[in-house]
Formats: structure tokens, C-alpha cells, sequence
């Protein structure tokens, strides 16, 4: 004799194995999107960077485009941890290129000049961008600021 089921259990099942698989492809993707972002992470360091690199030979100011950061890439790239390719980082990482680095000295919450493209909003661990950006102006700031002597010191 056959086992029988009611149509009440078959769809109950059905709901089930349904949300079983709908749950597990959401899964999925929000692990495939978390583990690109994170790597996207490690090319907007990258782009910060090379924007610094870029800042140092060209007497602070910021890059105006991608274009000018094609020099900074080979260098930068010698001390990467992963094997970059410039069009990716252009795909992976957004930069303000409209940014003028004093105001980043000067603004008390500097706005983000560099991102996850995919998802701004996404959470670094460890280093900003914008951190590695901020340290390079205010080592330049303070290098400058120490050759200088101020009239009040006397």
C-alpha cells in the first residue's frame, strides 16, 4: 500500500522547500556581493594610494580623472597584495575627482573622496581611503608647517 499524503501537507512541503531554496540563493548572493566589496576594499586603498603617489609629484594637488593616475599604478601595484588591473580598479572604486585637499585639512567630517563603487556605503575594517589620503596631507602639512617660524615665537 502506498503512503498518502494530503494536498495540505504536499503544499506545506512545497512552501517549505521553496523558502529552502529561495533563502539559500539569497545567501548566496549577499556572501558573493560581501566578498567583491571586500575585495573592492582593498582597490580603493589601492586608489588612495596612487592618488597619494600622485599628490606628492605633483605638489598636492588632486588627480582630475583616471587618466592621471595611469603613471601611479606600476609603482603602487609593486607593493599590492593582489594582482590589480587598472580598468577593474576604475570598475570597483569611485573617487570625487573634484576634491580640493585643503579642504580635507580643513573641514571637520572630511567628505569620503574615495569608495566601493558597488556600494558607497560599504563598511572598511581597518584603513579608510580617506585615512590614507588624510595622513599623507597632514604629514605634507606638518612638514611644511615645521619649516616655518612664527612670529609670536619671539
Amino acid at each position: 500500500m502506498t503512503p498518502r499524503f494530503s494536498l495540505r501537507q504536499l503544499m506545506f512541503a512545497l512552501t517549505i522547500a521553496v523558502f529552502g531554496v529561495w533563502s539559500i540563493s539569497i545567501g548566496l548572493s549577499r556572501a558573493r556581493h560581501n566578498a567583491d566589496a571586500s575585495q573592492s576594499t582593498y582597490a580603493a586603498r589601492l586608489v588612495a594610494q596612487m592618488c597619494v603617489r600622485h599628490m606628492s609629484f605633483n605638489g598636492d594637488t588632486w588627480p582630475k580623472g583616471w587618466h592621471e593616475l595611469r603613471d601611479d599604478f606600476a609603482p603602487c601595484m609593486a607593493r599590492a597584495r593582489q594582482p590589480w588591473d587598472f580598468d577593474d580598479l576604475m570598475d570597483r572604486v569611485g573617487v570625487d575627482w573634484n576634491v580640493d585637499p585643503t579642504d580635507l585639512l580643513t573641514v571637520p567630517d572630511s567628505p569620503t573622496v574615495i569608495w566601493v563603487a558597488s556600494d558607497p556605503d560599504f563598511p572598511f575594517h581597518g584603513t579608510t581611503p580617506n585615512a590614507i589620503v588624510l595622513r599623507h596631507l597632514h604629514d605634507q602639512n606638518h612638514l611644511q608647517n615645521a619649516g616655518t617660524v612664527s612670529v609670536d615665537a619671539f
